[in-house]
């Protein structure tokens, strides 16, 4: 929307297109990189969970009788234990799981429960460091797309602020 404006205030509604084009087709890039990165780290947590219930439900069990009797360290009773409890109560869980995914879901739609996830997120290491330096990037790329556009630095930072996702850096 604001570099359309720009190109409106100035007559090259074509050139600014033309840029804004260019800026969402890398950001698309940049994005898809990004999930093709995270796709591997998903694909092995989730092989993790299905080993974890494989073992629960099929593997312990079988071997369980094997120990009967006999006094088992904490570790080995740890898991026997997590074996039975996950084998008794399967379907509390996925219940549990299911209703906890919706209430999650329900409560991040609030927008000022989105804004302080936002805030703490900042805060973290990694993702806070990330998230300041695309969010830096952004601006600094939309703004540089305004001025060469026409807009005054004034309104051309007032239109940049509003291409910020993260609510918390508004």
């Amino acid at each position: 929307r604001a570099c359309v404006e720009a190109g409106e205030s100035i007559g090259s509604i074509g050139d600014s297109v033309f840029r804004m084009n260019t800026l969402l087709s890398s950001k698309m890039k940049v994005q898809q990189k990004i999930l093709s990165l995270l796709l591997y780290p998903i694909m092995l947590f989730c092989l993790l969970i299905a080993a974890v219930l494989i073992l629960s439900f099929f593997v312990i069990p079988s071997i369980e009788g094997l120990f009967e009797g006999k006094d088992l360290p904490t570790f080995t009773y740890l898991v026997f234990s997590v074996s039975h409890i996950l084998k008794e109560y399967w379907l509390l869980g996925l219940l549990l799981l299911t209703f906890g995914s919706m209430g999650l879901v329900f409560f991040l739609r609030k927008p000022k429960v989105r804004e302080e996830i936002s805030r703490q997120l900042l805060h973290w290491p990694l993702i806070g460091h990330f998230l300041l330096l695309s969010s830096v990037s952004l601006i600094a790329t939309t703004l540089s797309l305004l001025l060469q556009g026409g807009l005054t630095l004034v309104k051309a930072l007032e239109l940049s602020k509003e291409s910020i996702a993260n609510p918390a850096m508004k």
